[in-house]
């Protein structure tokens, strides 16, 4: 997915409204760190809170889980995304090296007339 030159964000209302949340529940969840404003001055949240905290919401409101739960969750699922982003960078690597293997082995087969 590409990254836009201009991010938009949201404000608080538009968040609350969005996630049919109270902005009391909003000032909760970033009380426990599950977000964090982008612009604090102007309490707007970029698209990468805005996903954090939609799981948030998700998980406390779906499964009861609770803040600190929720902190874990979302903790390791960061990682797991990252650790997932790094993976696919070295299985790219990996096949890039290895097309240009074979790339020079059919090559070669050639010139030996095969």
């Amino acid at each position: 997915m590409g990254e836009s030159h201009t991010k938009k964000l949201m404000s608080k209302d538009e968040v609350s409204k969005s996630l049919k949340i109270r902005v009391k529940d909003l000032k909760a969840f970033e009380e426990e760190g599950l977000f964090s404003y982008s612009d604090k001055a102007r309490k707007k949240i970029d698209a990468l809170n805005f996903e954090r905290l939609k799981v948030a919401v998700a998980l406390k409101r779906d499964l009861g889980v609770n803040e600190a739960g929720i902190g874990v969750i979302l903790q390791m699922r960061e990682r797991m995304d990252k650790m997932q982003k790094n993976f696919n960078s070295v299985l790219t690597k990996f096949r890039r090296s290895l097309g240009k293997r074979l790339e020079k082995n059919f090559k070669d087969l050639e010139k030996l007339g095969w």
